[in-house]
């Protein structure tokens, strides 16, 4: 559906939480983490800041 049928005002054309607005501003500060292991564990892991997508990735990909 568009978002005119759901009442939703957008201000912006821009959808890309990654590189918002006339700055190109990371709108994302929060990141939640939770990994299923070959154990079957559940490891949770929470980022924040500026730079969490970053961190995130680090420890995925690390």
């Amino acid at each position: 559906r568009h978002h005119r049928d759901l009442n939703i005002l957008m201000t912006t054309e821009r959808t890309d939480s990654l590189s918002y607005a006339g700055v190109r501003e990371n709108l994302v500060l929060t990141l939640d983490q939770i990994t299923l292991n070959t154990w079957n564990e559940t490891l949770v892991s929470r980022y924040d800041g500026p730079h969490a997508l970053l961190d995130c990735m680090s420890e995925l990909l690390g």
